[in-house]
């Protein structure tokens, strides 16, 4: 898996993620994702337009992420360049009712 962050506009972090997320990579994203949830950003979106795999390891490190951006008062969004396997993930386990609002969530 590689992560790649970069600041997308004053206020929001923008995550790259490529590769296969699962139990074995899975650790390095929730790492990724922290750091970049140090700064309290107002908005923190997680492109998983290139990700191969979406495993349950995956899923759940999202869950918990929306947690802590809930806390902390960022908005999660996720993008997926049109990928509905990752959507239809999402779907299955019923995490897409978690992140309503979030308008970068694609059909």
């Amino acid at each position: 898996m590689a992560l790649d962050t970069a600041p997308r506009t004053a206020g929001t972090k923008y995550l790259h993620v490529a590769g296969e997320i699962d139990s074995l990579t899975g650790g390095d994203l929730e790492a990724e994702i922290y750091q970049e949830l140090e700064d309290q950003p107002l908005r923190l979106i997680v492109d998983l337009s290139l990700a191969g795999f979406l495993g349950s390891t995956g899923l759940a490190i999202l869950c918990r992420a929306k947690d802590v951006c809930l806390r902390q008062g960022t908005e999660l969004s996720f993008v997926g360049g049109g990928r509905t396997d990752i959507v239809r993930q999402l779907q299955i386990v019923g995490l897409e009712r978690l992140f309503i609002g979030n308008s970068c969530l694609e059909p």
